[in-house]
């Protein structure tokens, strides 16, 4: 068995440890919590919720809560293992989700892990454990469903119609994998219409196939607890201006940005392969290209998206570039004793500095550290203790971790954007100074205020009469009404 451990095989074991090390970090995303808090009240409430239970400005104000099933395996891994079993839940499926991605690619191993490490690099930046984990393993296998139908011939397709009953009961995001269907269908169309003998696409009867289960799995979706207005919910999300406008990971990205040039690489990279393999034009690889590359150059969050859909189209033009100049690494298929026990050190010291990354980032102190610095946990930890009058507000970035770690004080606002909607743009223009607090707070019953220590509002509240600072650290301040 060891005789069949090649540097090919060693080269491809290290690089998804590689790659497991990259995924590996404590988890810091605060929407999180709201997620957890989610589920918390599932369980044990016994049912599914359809009014918000959480805020006191949207008290019972109906939202489809179209992640309860990822939401309820994420708390039951946090039931099980707290925030390491969150790491390990990122991990696992952005792990396995690149596997897809592998195997969507030429055979050409050494190429692959070069532009695995890049496209991982590139969407690594918005993995987080949230229910999007969900959409990106989906992606990922809707990825690697298509291409290895126009590539390879290989017919999986109907395993779409499962994965999207599956998908539309984790993550709204389930839009994405008709995104990827439908640019298929649309390239392959264009392909057999403009040049049916000049390139190879799957046929009108691959065409005819691809749309019947696009159709088949959108039937299926309807088969959750919200019924039809889960279709609605990509649309809907997608038209919020306040998201656009105020949340980072909604707005273009900055290319030069250093957590974003991986990204940019392959915005630059799998054109010009294009061009330098010499290949005729493929309105598949086009259409599906100009597609995510406007998604994700208009919306950070969809970096990923282009990113898993772009690595094997970049492989298989680089592959073709490198073997027509005969640039190609002559596998060694029967490795020396002496070969196969070095690949064994290789594989093993990989594992142990990957093991000891997982195990530091699983220490509670370590863990623990990471989130006091960023967090509210000591100021929390105060009002879980102090029974304060009058209703809260609070810090949009910490309304999730409120929801879970003070679930009888209704929050003022939290991740959940597409049930605040325009009011998000009301509570900015107080946040953000551009707008008195007075008149909000009058509404709203304010009775304290928990914000991070040293923003504009803080600036504001102190100077402001009628208001006190009740605790204070070096991340939060709570701010109590005076008594009159």
């Amino acid at each position: 068995m060891l005789q069949k451990l090649t540097i090919q095989r060693t080269a491809i074991i290290v690089l998804f440890m590689l790659l497991l090390a990259m995924a590996a970090r404590i988890p810091l995303d605060t929407d999180m919590y709201w997620h957890l808090g989610s589920a918390r009240h599932i369980v044990e409430e016994g049912g599914l919720f359809y009014g918000d239970p959480f805020s006191h400005t949207m008290p019972g104000a109906y939202r489809v809560n179209f992640d309860w099933g990822s939401q309820l395996v994420m708390y039951g891994l946090w039931q099980i293992g707290g925030l390491t079993a969150m790491m390990l839940f990122t991990t696992i499926t952005a792990i396995l989700g690149m596997y897809w991605v592998y195997r969507a690619m030429p055979d050409n191993p050494y190429l692959n892990a070069l532009i695995l490490v890049l496209a991982t690099a590139a969407a690594a930046a918005f993995w987080s454990p949230r229910p999007q984990m969900m959409t990106h393993l989906f992606t990922c296998f809707t990825v690697f469903l298509v291409y290895r139908y126009k590539w390879q011939g290989i017919d999986r397709l109907w395993w779409f119609v499962p994965m999207m009953l599956l998908w539309g009961n984790m993550h709204a995001g389930y839009i994405v994998g008709f995104i990827i269907l439908g640019g298929m269908i649309a390239g392959e169309i264009a392909n057999m219409l403009i040049q049916p003998d000049k390139v190879t696409h799957i046929g009108w009867s691959g065409v005819r196939k691809m749309i019947v289960v696009g159709i088949a799995g959108a039937a299926v979706l309807v088969i959750n607890p919200y019924g039809l207005d889960l279709y609605t919910v990509p649309f809907n999300t997608f038209g919020l201006q306040v998201l656009r406008d105020y949340i980072q990971e909604w707005q273009p990205p900055v290319l030069t940005q250093s957590i974003v040039l991986p990204y940019t690489a392959m915005l630059i990279l799998t054109p010009l392969a294009m061009v330098l393999s010499r290949r005729r034009l493929d309105f598949s690889e086009l259409v599906l290209l100009l597609g995510t590359g406007y998604l994700s150059i208009t919306v950070a969050r969809n970096i990923a998206l282009f990113a898993v859909v772009a690595a094997p189209i970049l492989s298989r033009h680089l592959n073709d570039f490198m073997q027509n100049r005969g640039w190609v690494v002559d596998a060694v298929q029967r490795p020396t004793r002496m070969m196969v026990r070095l690949n064994i050190v290789i594989i093993i010291l990989v594992a142990l500095g990957v093991l000891l990354n997982i195990v530091n980032n699983a220490l509670p102190k370590v863990q623990q550290e990471a989130l006091v610095s960023t967090l509210p946990v000591d100021a929390v930890a105060y009002l879980q203790s102090h029974a304060l009058e009058g209703e809260m507000f609070n810090s949009y970035n910490w309304g999730g971790y409120l929801i879970y770690y003070l679930p009888d004080s209704p929050v003022f606002i939290d991740g959940r954007t597409d049930l605040y909607g325009n009011f998000v743009d009301d509570f900015a223009q107080v946040t953000q100074g551009r707008t008195a607090p007075d008149a909000m707070f009058e509404e709203y019953n304010v009775g304290y205020v928990l914000i991070e220590n040293g923003g504009i509002l803080d600036e504001i509240l102190r100077s402001k009469p009628g208001w006190g600072v009740l605790y204070e650290d070096d991340v939060a301040v709570i701010y109590v009404k005076a008594e009159v």
